[in-house]
């Protein structure tokens, strides 16, 4: 996305992007071009509350800035470390002007068309609104609201926190408390919707006296093998991973040293009686079973928007008699907090990083032909992830392997397993952010492509965990690469490397909770009619939270309930298909999930056959390679369905099999797709191909392949010659053929 800023002393419009040359020249002018930003409280029409509108900050006094023209080092920079954490502070004194703009907020809140259909959803009568709303915003300009002042009011506001999250919840509080009669099923709904304490939740739990033992250290410290290695000394235990890719290596390693292990993730499920001994993902955890050692990996995504409710529930739900969590320090005091409801002990282990990690001075100037063997080039897109491949296979003599997170578990295996071997294939590694956990990569140098992702709504700063978890990745102990280094690919995004590894990351504030199925049900009994993606809007708007905890991302499940709306499901079938790994982006998947809906709702047996061909032939072009990773994801959601409604999802067999074979060509796909170095065309060659193509592009405007015709005369296509650059001269009477390559 691009910004249009006007600068003043030239007259004209400079337009920033993401670019390498516009952020160059971003960096030149921000100390002469001063940012444009509106006031804090402009006026808001009423679709501005069912949205968060981006924020806007105002750039720092040119006092501050830094040489290059952007703000000062700092800690707390770097974008979110993660999803809960605020950049906004109380406002323990606010202005004049301040007030003033929270009054006319406050106005338009009350005249908002959204939020009076939102509060007579809840059952806020037409007869109540109008008082009790404006009795609400004198009682909160008077500082007599409880939970929420005016000075969190106004923060709220700098912040661009969304009306509906923070003014709604309080309103609702207050009405119940002015009106009980008039506000009875408003009341009922808020007494299920109450997510205060969580840890009572699970009474079995509550039961034991369990020990917890924090894990705490950087990338490559030993800290989950610590762990692992107290699971194989127990007779009974689980690990609770965050991947498929970590439960199934954490399967394959334990009984590879003759531990008996079971399999426990979404899709699949390998299990021998006798064997009490689980590697799962951390959704599938059984809360129901007794162990003795249950191990929570990466537990610092407790604090994840969408997933984090998972870890919240292992770690205040497993019945184990140790519990250890592995991760980076910044979640002790949230645990600890936490800790505090269940009286459970806490240990704390801290590790330090078992190689070396040193920062270069400067990047490779953008020079992909400064790369060498073992070297990693981490990017945040697919599309980024082939183009810097094809560029490297062009301009250098190395092969580059791909790993990002669309890639089937098991592929990404197969393609860290030829990166590492010496004798292997590939000499360099082109990879996402998926590379930050479960695989072991043997790697020398970590080369950040750029220092900003794209999360959904906007291009940020990566965090500061982002980049210690993807920088420490170089240098694995035990190999040749014992000494690791980090750098960039341009030069001039070395000084945000550096001041990113060098600061620590925020703490965690909060831990996710999701509604349960049972407080769904209820919500339907006292809102007959309403779909479930209102249930969820309404169960969003009523959660009652204290500070160590905070709602996951209903957003996701919201639109898959109204993708599926109009097939009659049961609520709790609905409620189980939201979960489903699935993506609305895919036209393919989401007819396929309708079909699935449906075959449930009918009671109809849905085979695998039906809905997933494949051919013989690997894919040969990107495309062709992006089609089959859609088909691999159709056969994950059928096998993930079948463990959910066996009687409907009936072809298991017959899915792993598909599944097997669409690696199998995934694998062999990427094998095949390399690409040739190019040879340097000059002088007579250069130009006799530019009139090749010209010709060809006239032939295909005048519909013939061998000659294009004009009005009066016909062009003869010129054979081509090339003279390449060698160290040894070329005859002249052999010219070197012209090398075209398919575009992939």
């Amino acid at each position: 996305m691009s910004v249009v800023l006007t600068a003043p002393r030239v007259g004209k419009e400079c337009i920033f992007s993401a670019s390498p040359i516009a952020r160059r020249l971003r960096r030149t002018f921000t100390t002469q071009i001063p940012l444009l930003w509106s006031p804090p409280f402009k006026k808001l029409q009423p679709s501005d509350f069912s949205k968060q509108p981006p924020r806007k900050l105002r750039p720092p006094p040119p006092s501050q800035r830094s040489a290059e023209g952007g703000r000062p080092p700092s800690k707390r920079r770097g974008g979110e470390d993660t999803p809960r954490v605020t950049e906004w502070h109380t406002v323990t004194k606010p202005t004049e002007k301040q007030l003033r703009g929270l009054q006319n907020y406050l106005q338009q809140f009350s005249n908002s068309q959204y939020i009076r259909s939102k509060c007579l959803g809840m059952g806020v009568t037409a007869d109540i609104y109008e008082p009790g709303m404006k009795a609400f915003i004198t009682a909160l300009m008077n500082n007599e609201i409880e939970g929420l002042s005016v000075g969190d009011a106004v923060a709220h506001l700098l912040a661009k926190s969304r009306a509906d999250r923070f003014l709604l919840p309080s309103y609702y509080k207050y009405v119940t408390a002015k009106y009980p009669e008039e506000t009875e099923t408003l009341r009922s709904l808020m007494s299920f919707s109450d997510l205060t304490e969580p840890a009572e939740w699970h009474k079995e739990t509550r039961r034991m006296q369990r020990k917890i033992i924090l894990h705490l250290g950087p990338t490559n410290s030993g800290k989950t093998y610590a762990a692992l290695k107290r699971l194989e000394e127990c007779d009974a235990g689980i690990y609770c991973g965050p991947l498929r890719l970590l439960a199934h290596e954490v399967y394959e390693r334990l009984n590879a040293k003759g531990v008996p292990c079971n399999l426990l993730t979404g899709e699949e499920r390998r299990e021998s009686d006798g064997v009490n001994k689980y590697a799962a993902t951390v959704e599938m955890a059984p809360l129901n079973k007794r162990f003795e050692v249950a191990v929570l990996d990466e537990i610092q995504m407790i604090g994840d928007e969408g997933r984090g409710w998972a870890w919240t529930q292992g770690l205040l739900g497993l019945q184990a008699d140790e519990i250890h969590l592995c991760g980076e320090p910044t979640i002790v005091p949230l645990v600890r907090a936490m800790m505090k409801d269940t009286a459970d002990t806490i240990e704390i282990r801290r590790y330090e990083r078992l190689t070396k990690l040193a920062v270069a001075e400067t990047g490779l100037g953008g020079q992909l032909q400064k790369l060498k063997r073992g070297d990693c080039i981490a990017t945040f897109s697919r599309q980024n992830i082939f183009a810097l491949k094809r560029a490297i296979e062009e301009k250098t003599s190395l092969r580059a392997a791909v790993i990002y997170g669309s890639l089937p578990p098991e592929t990404r295996t197969e393609q860290a397993k030829q990166f590492n071997d010496p004798n292997g294939p590939y000499d360099v590694l082109v990879a996402s952010d998926a590379i930050g956990m479960g695989l072991n990569l043997n790697i020398g140098r970590m080369i950040f492509e750029r220092v900003e992702k794209w999360n959904g709504k906007e291009t940020k700063v990566l965090s500061i965990s982002q980049v210690k978890q993807i920088a420490g990745r170089a240098g694995r102990f035990g190999t040749e690469f014992e000494t690791g280094v980090v750098c960039t690919l341009d030069d001039y995004d070395m000084r945000t490397m550096k001041r990113l590894l060098n600061s620590q990351a925020p703490s965690i504030l909060s831990a996710g909770l999701f509604p349960s199925l049972e407080q769904i049900e209820v919500f339907s009994q006292y809102l007959p009619g309403e779909p479930l993606s209102a249930l969820l809007e309404r169960f969003q708007d009523l959660a009652n939270l204290d500070g160590r905890y905070f709602l996951c991302n209903l957003d996701s499940q919201r639109v898959i309930a109204e993708f599926i709306e109009d097939i009659p499901l049961t609520l709790r079938d609905r409620y189980t298909f939201i979960l489903a790994p699935f993506n609305l982006q895919d036209p393919a998947s989401a007819a396929q999930m309708r079909r699935f809906a449906t075959a449930q709702s009918g009671g109809l047996e849905c085979l695998m056959e039906d809905s997933v061909v494949l051919g013989d032939h690997p894919p040969q072009t990107i495309d062709q390679l992006k089609d089959l990773e859609a088909q691999h994801r159709l056969i994950i959601l059928y096998m993930w369905l079948s463990q959910r409604f066996p009687e409907t999802f009936t072809d298991l067999d017959n899915a792993l099999y598909l599944k097997r074979k669409c690696e199998d060509l995934i694998d062999r796909g990427l094998a095949n797709l390399k690409f040739e170095r190019k040879r340097k065309i000059t002088g007579a060659a250069k130009h006799a191909l530019k009139l090749q193509k010209k010709a060809e592009r006239l032939a295909r405007l005048a519909g013939t392949t061998e000659k294009a015709e004009t009005s009066e005369t016909v062009v003869e296509v010129p054979p081509v010659q090339e003279e390449v650059q060698q160290k040894q001269p070329v005859e002249k009477e052999a010219p070197a053929e012209v090398l075209v390559q398919e575009k992939y």
